[in-house]
C-alpha cells in the first residue's frame, strides 16, 4: 500500500530511542528517515547495495515540519526526482504518518534534498550518469522531471 501517492515510499519504523525528551519524533531523525528512503531508492533502482562505486553526495537538504510523530506509529516516506541538472539532482519528500493498523494518517513532514555526482579521484563534482537519469525516468514514469 502507497501511503504518500509518491512514485517511491520506504516506510520507517519508530524506535523508541527517535522520541525527543518532549514525547515525539526528534527533528533530526526526520532526515535519517529521508537518508534511508534515499539509500534504498537508490540500492532498489540499481539492484545493488555496493553505492560507494556510483559518486553521488547530498549537497543541501531541508525539512518543513508539520505535525509530530509519536512512539507506535510508523512513518512513511515517499519520494520523487522532480529536477535534473548535469551535475545534480533534487528529491522531494513527503513524510506521513501510519497507524499500527497500516492506516495512512497525518502529513507529519515535507523535505527536499539536491544530490550531487562527485568525482572522489579528482575530488570535485562531476555529470550525473546517463544511465542513472534513464533508470530514475522509467520508475516514475508519471511524475513531471525539470530538466
Amino acid at each position: 500500500m502507497n501511503h504518500t501517492g509518491y512514485p517511491y515510499e520506504y516506510v520507517c519504523e519508530i524506535r523508541f530511542r527517535d522520541i525527543d525528551g518532549m514525547g515525539h519524533l526528534n527533528n533530526a531523525v526526520y532526515f535519517t528517515y529521508m537518508e534511508s528512503a534515499r539509500i534504498h531508492f537508490i540500492a532498489d533502482l540499481l539492484e545493488t547495495s555496493e553505492l560507494n562505486q556510483l559518486g553521488i553526495i547530498l549537497g543541501e537538504i531541508s525539512c518543513r515540519y508539520l505535525s509530530p510523530a509519536v512512539f507506535g506509529e510508523s512513518v512513511a516516506v515517499g519520494q520523487a526526482v522532480t529536477r535534473f541538472g548535469n551535475k545534480s539532482f533534487d528529491l522531494e519528500y513527503k513524510l506521513v504518518a501510519v497507524d499500527r493498523s497500516g492506516a495512512t494518517g497525518r502529513k507529519l513532514a515535507q523535505g527536499q534534498a539536491t544530490l550531487v555526482g562527485y568525482d572522489y579521484a579528482n575530488q570535485r563534482s562531476a555529470a550525473i550518469p546517463d544511465f542513472l537519469k534513464e533508470k530514475i525516468r522509467q520508475q516514475q514514469p508519471n511524475w513531471p522531471i525539470r530538466e
